[in-house]
């Protein structure tokens, strides 16, 4: 999958949020899983006042547990995400997946993220993940 932002959340000051095209297949694309019920699920989408989110299966894991995309459809409705933003993503990157700030670079150059200008990225990366060998 690829991830790209739409939409526009007033959690993140009115810009976009993250999707995840999953017929795109190109890029490697890190995620983390939770185990969330129907409404837990419908709590994510009412807080955005939107069905931005329909559910999207993609199989079984290894214990025959039903595993799902909460994603959508929006790359007609293209927008920049904010500061704050990438910022939680490219220090999960960094923490959760070990990431190097030059592999959270090429992450999101390949990933078609950069709605911002790359100084204002370089610092994201320079001022929130750690450097790593």
């Amino acid at each position: 999958g690829e991830i790209y932002f739409a939409e526009e959340s007033p959690s993140w000051d009115d810009k976009g949020v993250c999707f995840l095209d999953l017929d795109k297949t190109e890029c490697t694309t890190y995620g983390w899983a939770y185990l969330v019920d129907e409404e837990k699920i419908s709590a994510i989408s009412k807080k955005e006042g939107k069905s931005w989110y329909p559910k999207k299966e993609l199989g079984t894991d290894e214990y025959g547990i039903a595993v799902y995309t909460v994603t959508g459809d929006h790359r007609n409705i293209p927008r920049e995400a904010c500061v704050d933003y990438l910022t939680v993503i490219a220090a999960g990157l960094n923490q959760r997946f070990g990431l190097s700030q030059n592999e959270i670079r090429r992450y999101l150059n390949c990933n078609e993220v950069f709605c911002l200008d790359s100084k204002t990225i370089e610092d994201i990366i320079d001022r929130h993940c750690k450097k790593r060998k």
